[in-house]
């Protein structure tokens, strides 16, 4: 069973939370799933999937396989879609259970309950898997990057602030 979920579900407190609690001791919760943003109709908000089996195999009992597809995607005017391709290599890392590694912009790994319960049962994707960004995080070459976007800030409103008075508004 797949059901199409917002982000939100997967850590929210208080029900959502005794809900998350019941559905892993269970263990029919298989999978979950993030799809990026923007690809429904009615919300601009990403999405997820929660992938359910009434008896998962032996070797996925006592897990959840995490998917961040969130990168897979063509971005539209009025809405983003995933094509084939996108659909295709999120559907390998769940078959490969998250060990393909074919596909860089697809991170998958399988978690064990005890990891999920020590963190409360929240099952945010993010929490589970790490981006390669995320894992170098280089703080000098960060705050290097930041003083230069601060001053091209700077110069950009300097240049409005020129013009706001050759315009007659400051």
């Amino acid at each position: 069973l797949g059901v199409v979920m917002p982000h939100g579900v997967l850590f929210r407190g208080g029900a959502e939370g005794r809900i998350r609690e019941c559905l892993i001791k269970s263990d029919q919760l298989d999978a979950i799933i993030g799809l990026p943003p923007n690809l429904f109709y009615s919300t601009s908000i990403p999405a997820c999937l929660l992938i359910f089996k009434a008896t998962k195999l032996p070797v996925h009992q006592g897990h959840v396989l995490f998917i961040d597809g969130s990168k897979r995607f063509t971005k539209g005017r009025n809405q983003n879609y995933m094509d084939e391709a996108d659909i295709g290599a999120i559907l390998s890392a769940y078959r490969e259970d998250g060990d393909g590694g074919k596909d860089e912009t697809v991170l998958a790994r399988r978690v064990l309950h005890a990891d999920i319960e020590a963190n409360g049962w929240d099952l945010n994707i993010g929490r589970y898997l790490k981006t390669g960004a995320a894992e170098t995080l280089d703080v000098p070459t960060a705050l290097a990057a930041l003083r230069e976007a601060q001053a091209k800030l700077h110069v950009a409103e300097t240049k409005l602030d020129e013009r706001l008075k050759a315009a007659g508004y400051a």
